[in-house]
C-alpha cells in the first residue's frame, strides 16, 4: 500500500484545477468545432483526473494521518 497516496491526490487535484482553466480557451479563429472539441477534451481530462485522485485517495491507509 502506498503510503504517500494523499500527496499524490493532492497533486492530481491540483493539477486537475489548472485543467479546468484551459475550458473555453481554444483560439476562435480555428472556428467553433475546434472550440467544441477543445472544451469537450478539457472536460474528459478534467474528469479523469478525478477519478485518479478519488482511486489514489481511496487507497490511503487507515489510520495514517488524515
Amino acid at each position: 500500500m502506498k503510503l504517500f497516496a494523499p500527496l499524490e491526490a493532492g497533486a492530481v487535484a491540483g493539477a486537475e484545477c489548472e485543467v479546468v482553466e484551459l475550458g473555453g480557451m481554444a483560439s476562435a479563429s480555428r472556428g467553433p468545432v475546434f472550440e467544441d472539441g477543445w472544451d469537450e477534451g478539457v472536460t474528459a481530462v478534467s474528469e479523469a483526473l478525478v477519478g485518479i485522485a478519488d482511486r489514489d485517495w481511496s487507497r490511503r491507509p487507515v489510520g495514517r494521518g488524515r
